[in-house]
């Protein structure tokens, strides 16, 4: 069985180190991009099995990206990775597969992963038609007084 391909877009070195870092030592193939304007050509010639997606990118906005790789890919698996807060209606609105606030906890982000990775096509294209999250979905750590975020 071979390592499920990841695309890890962040303009933040340290994190995509750090992320690449972690992904691969999980198991997975991990390629990492700093530049929206990158990503679509990326994908062109390799295309991932999910693409871990960060909003604040050179070049471009993340959404934008999203927006692109949803119009050009529609059954690609995008994990929205953020430090903007209030990002969760967009991203139900949106139908990624999963939002994540910064910092990610990593055991949370790889169970994300491998729940998206398992969902069929079926489930994907159900979640696509409603613009809703996977049910898998999980916030990143609670900001100090905050409450966990759920779908519903």
């Amino acid at each position: 069985m071979s390592a499920a391909r990841v695309l890890l877009v962040d303009d933040d070195a340290s994190v995509r180190s750090a992320l690449a870092r972690a992904l691969v030592s999980e198991g997975f193939a991990v390629t990492a991009l700093a530049e929206a304007d990158l990503v679509l050509r990326s994908v062109e010639r390799e295309p991932p099995d999910i693409v871990l997606l960060d909003l604040r990118l050179g070049g471009a906005s993340g959404w934008d990206v999203f927006e692109e790789l949803s119009r050009k890919y529609p059954l690609i698996t995008v994990v929205i990775i953020t430090a903007r807060v209030g990002q969760l209606d967009v991203a139900k609105l949106a139908g990624v597969g999963a939002l994540l606030e910064k910092p990610i906890e990593i055991p949370a982000l790889v169970s994300v992963m491998r729940g998206l990775l398992t969902e069929d096509e079926q489930t994907r294209l159900a979640r696509l038609a409603r613009r809703t999250p996977s049910p898998r979905f999980v916030p990143g750590r609670p900001r100090k007084g905050a409450f966990p975020r759920s779908l519903s």
